[in-house]
């Protein structure tokens, strides 16, 4: 079974990994009820089917302050993705955009996936990698062999992340990846 990216983000969350929720949304109205249940600003997001690099697409809106934007966004986007959508607060400020994941390996099973994110996933390739289900200080020990890993201590004035929560969630994705791949 394939979830969707909604239901994965409630997996992660039951597995007490940390995720900024969304909601579905259809429609426009949909769209504009579940603003109001959250702070601008928001994001809006396809949620249509099949695709993948939905940046690339053009379906994905950040940093829509009002509802005027929301409805100019989505008509849009439904226009050219379709309807089905997620909407979820925007979480801004300071930081470093990291990464999380899990692959299949033919010969070693469920592999977790830790490094650096973004453009920086896909052009640098500072990951790190281990079977699951491992401890927090081991995920601590792959972190801190990444080859950017100063960057996480603060670098040019921004602030220090907080290397000790992405390693304890690597540690719960870790244990998920080893309960659906039947380690444990």
């Amino acid at each position: 079974v394939t979830l969707d990216e909604h239901e994965s983000s409630q997996l992660l969350a039951d597995f007490g990994i940390p995720v900024n929720t969304s909601q579905r949304i259809a429609d426009l109205e949909s769209a504009i009820i579940a603003a109001a249940g959250l702070e601008y600003p928001v994001v809006l997001k396809t949620a249509q089917p099949g695709l993948l690099h939905k940046t690339d697409q053009g379906g994905v809106r950040l940093n829509l302050q009002d509802e005027s934007e929301l409805r100019a966004a989505y008509s849009e986007m439904s226009l050219r993705l379709g309807p089905k959508a997620l909407l979820s607060h925007m979480v801004s400020g300071p930081g470093i955009e990291m990464m999380l994941g899990v692959v299949h390996d033919e010969q070693f099973g469920a592999l977790v996936l830790m490094g650096f994110g973004g453009i920086h996933a896909e052009t640098i390739r500072d990951v790190a990698c281990a079977l699951p289900p491992f401890a927090p200080a081991t995920a601590r020990r792959l972190a801190d062999g990444l080859k950017q890993r100063r960057l996480l201590d603060g670098h040019r004035g921004a602030p220090a992340v907080d290397i000790d929560a992405f390693c304890a969630a690597a540690a719960r994705l870790s244990l998920l990846a080893a309960v659906l791949d039947g380690v444990i």
